[in-house]
């Protein structure tokens, strides 16, 4: 009796670990050896030094990030990094994933030596007229369309913003970030880190997804898709390995 008891609950032990490694299927690895920022001055956002609108070109190193995300589980995710208040991980406007875009700093984890995360400033953006352009053909697309009128240029963007994360596939991206002060479009804002060059930092990739604000701004044909083809909606965070950063 006593053995059928343990090998029972070596079997549940083994479900749970199974479980366990399905959830846990989805691996975000940074594939750069590290990222460079220029610093001149001790704090390397010197805002004495710089105009309102911050010259990227000629206060950063521009870094070509390249990673990849890993699906071990069964299920083919659709990805989307979205959240309704954009959250830290979650995508910013006009940033990656969207195409021809760089990475926010919001999907970038700076730690010093003491662990503690630095928080990312935004300055000017060009993001008024993009609002404007965006709000007429929201408006005049789910007025068409029978949708809810909704001004959320984010909404707009989240089906621009699409990761297909296939069954048991890695798939690879590369993008760009600037540091200390980047600039992922033209319609985005301008992102600054303020680092320290007296301090050490590690950097990692950071994605969040909340699939059930994510759900309700797909439009109807997406979310067909999704179920005809089985695919699952994710939701939860993606954090990558951490990899140094080095000053020049």
């Amino acid at each position: 009796m006593i053995n059928k008891v343990v090998i029972l609950i070596l079997f549940v032990s083994f479900l749970f670990n199974c479980a366990n490694k399905e959830s846990d299927g989805i691996e975000l690895i940074l594939l750069n050896k590290r990222l460079e920022s220029k610093c001149v001055h001790n704090n390397c956002v010197d805002f004495n030094q710089f105009p309102m609108m911050l010259d990227v070109d000629t206060t950063s190193v521009n870094n070509i990030v390249e990673f990849k995300i890993k699906n071990a589980s069964r299920n083919t995710y659709v990805f989307i990094p979205a959240c309704y208040d954009i959250k830290k991980g979650c995508m910013t406007y006009n940033t990656f994933p969207k195409k021809h875009t760089g990475i926010s700093m919001n999907n970038l984890i700076f730690k010093n030596d003491k662990g503690e995360i630095i928080k990312r400033g935004t300055r000017n953006s060009h993001f008024d007229d993009l609002n404007r352009i965006l709000e007429k053909d929201i408006l005049s697309y789910n007025k068409k369309m029978g949708y809810a009128d909704d001004l959320s240029i984010l909404d707009a963007l989240i089906e621009k913003n699409i990761i297909l994360l296939p069954a048991g596939e890695t798939v690879y991206f590369e993008s760009f970030v600037s540091l200390p002060v980047t600039k992922p479009s033209y319609f985005s804002f301008d992102e600054y880190i303020q680092l320290n060059r007296n301090e050490k930092y590690n950097v990692s990739l950071f994605f969040k997804s909340d699939s059930t604000f994510v759900k309700s701004k797909l439009k109807k044909s997406l979310l067909k898709t999704m179920k005809e083809n089985n695919y699952k909606l994710y939701h939860g965070e993606l954090v990558s390995n951490s990899i140094p950063l080095v000053f020049r």
